[in-house]
C-alpha cells in the first residue's frame, strides 16, 4: 500500500511529492487547494536535481498482502493499482502555469521533473507486483491533458515531453501482462 503522508506546518498539507495544499471552505464543504510549489523557482536542471525527491524505499507495500486477503475475504475481487500520474503530479510541484510555460519554452524542465516521478511509478509497479504475488488484475494511470475542447498544452508540446513518458509507463505494465 502506498502510505500517503501528510505533514501539518502552517496550516499546510505535504504529500510524499512535496506538493503542498492548504484546506479551501466552500458553502459545501472542504477541499485540498494546491497552495504553494516547491519546484516553482527552479531555474536550472541542477536547482531541479538537489530537490529531495522521493525515493521508492519512502513507499510502503509490506501490507498489501494482508490488505488483499481481506479483500477476498468474502471471494475474490477484482484488483486495480494506480500507478500515479506524471503531468499532474509535476504541476502540482512547479505550479500549473509555469509547468505550461516550460512545455513551450524550456521543456527540458518538465521533462526532468516527470522523469524523476517515472522512475518512481516503474520501481513502485515491481514493488507492488511484488507484494502482490499475482493478485494484481490491472493497473491504470491518469493525467488530466485536456479541456473538454483542447489539449491543455500544444500537440507537440504533448508529443515531445509526456507522450513518451506515458508510453514507457504504459510499456512496464504491458510488459507485466498488466
Amino acid at each position: 500500500t502506498e502510505k500517503v503522508f501528510r505533514l501539518r506546518k502552517d496550516d499546510r498539507l505535504f504529500d510524499i511529492w512535496g506538493a503542498r495544499r492548504c484546506l479551501a471552505t466552500h458553502p459545501f464543504g472542504k477541499y485540498e487547494e494546491l497552495a504553494e510549489f516547491p519546484l516553482a523557482k527552479a531555474d536550472t536542471l541542477n536547482d531541479l536535481a538537489a530537490y529531495n525527491w522521493p525515493t521508492p524505499d519512502w513507499f510502503d507495500f509490506s501490507g498489501l498482502p494482508d490488505e488483499l486477503r481481506a479483500l477476498d475475504s468474502g471471494g475474490e475481487v477484482h484488483i486495480r493499482y494506480r500507478m500515479g500520474s506524471l503531468f499532474e503530479t509535476a504541476w502540482s510541484l512547479r505550479g500549473f502555469e509555469q509547468t505550461l510555460i516550460d512545455l513551450a519554452e524550456s521543456p527540458e524542465i518538465p521533462g526532468y521533473i516527470m522523469d524523476r516521478i517515472l522512475e518512481v511509478h516503474l520501481a513502485n509497479l515491481d514493488s507492488a507486483l511484488k507484494a502482490a504475488n499475482g493478485r494484481l488484475d490491472m493497473v491504470y494511470t491518469y493525467d488530466d491533458l485536456a479541456s473538454m475542447e483542447n489539449l491543455l498544452m500544444s500537440p507537440a508540446a504533448y508529443r515531445r515531453v509526456i507522450k513518451p513518458r506515458q508510453e514507457k509507463l504504459m510499456a512496464a505494465a504491458k510488459a507485466r501482462n498488466l
